[in-house]
C-alpha cells in the first residue's frame, strides 16, 4: 500500500509528485525525464492532501507513450481517458475506452 501526493512541500524541498510506503518518502521532478528528487525517512506526506492513487501508468524507457497500466481496472482507466488519451498508447485506449476508436 501507498500514498501519493502531488505539489509536495516539505521545508525547502518542492516536487511535483512525492509518493511514501510509510517506510520513506520518495519525491520527483516534473521535467521531460522524471527522476527522484529526495528520499526522506518515514511518511512525509499531508495526509490531508495524500490520496491513494487510482491509475498507475509504465512505458520503457525512450519512448513517449505510455504502453502498461499497473495499476487501475477497466472502468478506472477509462474515467481518466480524456485526461491521459494523449500520452498512452492506442493498445491502452482501446482496451481501456468506454467505447471503441473508429477503423
Amino acid at each position: 500500500d501507498f500514498l501519493v501526493e502531488e505539489d509536495f512541500v516539505k521545508n525547502s524541498i518542492r516536487c511535483a509528485v512525492a509518493t511514501s510506503n510509510r517506510t520513506v518518502t520518495v519525491g520527483f521532478t516534473n521535467t521531460e525525464k522524471v527522476r527522484p528528487k529526495t528520499l526522506l525517512t518515514g511518511n512525509q506526506l499531508d495526509m490531508t492532501k495524500a490520496q491513494k492513487p487510482r491509475v498507475l501508468l509504465r512505458r520503457k524507457r525512450g519512448s513517449i507513450l505510455f504502453d502498461e497500466v499497473l495499476l487501475g481496472d477497466r472502468g478506472t482507466v477509462a474515467t481518466y481517458m480524456d485526461r491521459i488519451k494523449s500520452m498512452v498508447s492506442n493498445d491502452i485506449i482501446t482496451t481501456y475506452s468506454k467505447e471503441p476508436l473508429p477503423v
